[in-house]
């Protein structure tokens, strides 16, 4: 399902229980609040380019999930939860991440961009677990 690019604004609904989609792009348009419950099928998700606000929704339950993209919005907390391949939070909020590998196949994980947040401390220990990880951006420009 795409929607980008509408000008749509108000709150994301409750996404799951209707279909089971593979895809979700909801970029560049002015959706704000908290992000929505989802189907456990989603593999893609795009959320770049709204006013998303509040904590990044765990992913724990979401196991077919391979890309999830919600940069430039307000998101803030932690980042946590890592089960996808690609992970783009850029230029949002965040303070801190947590990376939990919640595969059972191992580490998934192959791209995380996080620049343009407020992220302070050390970096997790275990990011070097992630034997998949080709490509870091933690920049603070």
């Amino acid at each position: 399902m795409s929607l980008s690019n509408n000008g749509f604004a108000g709150r994301i609904p409750n996404l799951t229980g209707f279909w089971q989609p593979n895809t979700i792009d909801l970029t560049v348009n002015q959706f704000y609040g908290d992000l929505p419950n989802l189907p456990l099928s989603l593999r893609k998700n795009y959320y770049h380019h709204n006013i998303l606000s509040g904590q990044l929704t765990p992913l724990k339950e979401l196991i077919y999930l391979k890309w999830l993209d919600v940069s430039d919005n307000r998101l803030s907390g932690a980042i946590n939860g890592i089960r996808v391949v690609h992970l783009n939070v850029s230029f949002n909020r965040f303070n801190t991440f947590e990376i939990i590998n919640y595969s059972l196949k191992g580490p998934r994980l192959q791209v995380l961009e996080a620049e343009g947040n407020h992220l302070r401390g050390r970096l997790p220990v275990n990011l070097a677990s992630f034997v998949n990880l080709t490509s870091i951006n933690l920049a603070n420009p």
